[in-house]
């Protein structure tokens, strides 16, 4: 029954992923062939490296981008979809429907969770093929920047990872308001109100576990990108990623034990 949720949950959100990807598609290609030269590009009044320089460092930053602009999306998309999730099938009755159907809270609540999970994997995968787009024109003009393009690609896979987590968090984390507010009736500015003083608390639960988790280590790494003309430091918040997850499988246990228990709808 789970597996036939998530199937409709991809029908009432596979448009949105739909259009963003078609936008990124779009975005890289403009990126790749009409603003990737660099031509004109210069550094305290001088031309900045050779032609072949230029082209080859502009690809690589085109292919960051676009990895960023994926991550913005999911970052908005985690607290659209959250705040979304149990609203639209309330307004629509269709919740009514579901919690009359033979399954309990927990099937509801875990499908909705799957569904945006296996959505933000895909974005991940597609966003993964066109930023590797920019770098495949390197390949193709017979640029040796293998170790450039590697680098690049981890660069943009661990962003993308800990920005899956970070979505799926503020998913849970607006979800789960939802589920304990519904059956309590509270409207308008009190509701408001009451969403302040929920994410103020969380906030200081990252903190206080963020503390907790402080002995993980904290891992830097240094990406050198043509020969060290580029450079990204990035460091590895491994207490953050754990205060996270743990987190979020707090709330998102706890909403399945209140749905079940106070679904009211």
């Amino acid at each position: 029954m789970i597996w036939e949720l998530i199937k409709k949950e991809f029908k009432d959100h596979y448009l949105t992923d739909l259009i963003f990807c078609g936008i990124l598609f779009v975005i890289t290609l403009y990126s790749i062939f009409k603003g990737a030269d660099l031509s004109e590009f210069t550094y305290e009044g001088e031309v900045w490296g050779s032609v072949s320089f230029r082209l080859a460092a502009s690809q690589l930053i085109i292919s960051v981008l676009i990895s960023m602009i994926s991550i913005s999306f999911m970052s908005i998309l985690g607290f659209v979809r959250g705040t979304s999730s149990l609203k639209k099938e309330r307004d629509r009755g269709t919740l009514e429907f579901l919690m009359s159907l033979p399954i309990d809270g927990k099937e509801i609540i875990i499908s909705k969770f799957l569904a945006y999970f296996i959505e933000l994997i895909i974005v991940v995968i597609i966003t993964l093929f066109l930023s590797f787009l920019p770098m495949l024109r390197l390949i193709v003009q017979g640029f040796n920047a293998y170790e450039d393009i590697w680098n690049v690609f981890r660069l943009n896979l661990i962003n993308l990872s800990l920005t899956v987590l970070f979505s799926l968090f503020v998913f849970v984390s607006v979800q789960s308001f939802d589920v304990v507010i519904m059956p309590l009736r509270i409207r308008g500015f009190l509701k408001f109100l009451t969403f302040l003083f929920y994410w103020y608390l969380l906030i200081r639960l990252l903190a206080l576990g963020y503390n907790l988790f402080s002995f993980l280590p904290k891992n830097s790494a240094r990406f050198e990108l043509m020969g060290g003309e580029l450079t990204f430091n990035y460091v590895a918040p491994w207490p953050f990623v754990a205060t996270t997850a743990l987190l979020m499988v707090l709330l998102l246990s706890g909403s399945i034990v209140w749905f079940n228990n106070k679904g009211e709808v």
